[in-house]
């Protein structure tokens, strides 16, 4: 009877998830490359994270996507302001506000970053 044996092969998306997770905790972080990895250089860690420079991030659009967006506001008689975006020649959003201000402007700017395609 043969005694088994066990192969360890490598694991080339093992290695890469590491790597990346090496780039992006050295990226995100205040350390020199020599610092992060442990090294007076840093070679070791610039040729293992390479490739990371040239990984695309794939972000899902969550709504119309335009290639300009106008931003203005009109104050109306009353003391009212209308703050609006337009895109196309076309209004695509507006806030009611009592001046422009910071606060007014945010209003309308987020209706459009939580958009559902």
């Amino acid at each position: 009877m043969r005694a088994s044996t066990s192969v360890r092969r490598p694991r080339p998306d093992v290695a890469r998830r590491h790597d990346l997770g090496a780039f992006l905790g050295w990226l995100l972080s205040k350390d020199s490359q020599a610092q992060a990895d442990g090294t007076t250089t840093g070679r070791t860690l610039r040729r293992r994270i390479a490739w990371c420079w040239n990984v695309v991030p794939q972000i899902p659009a969550t709504g119309p996507i335009h290639d300009e967006v106008q931003l203005d506001g009109i104050y109306l008689s009353g003391g009212w302001c209308c703050l609006i975006a337009i895109a196309g020649g076309h209004v695509i959003g507006w806030q009611w506000c009592d001046t422009e201000k910071a606060a007014a402007w945010t209003a309308l700017l987020e209706k459009f970053l939580h958009r559902a395609p």
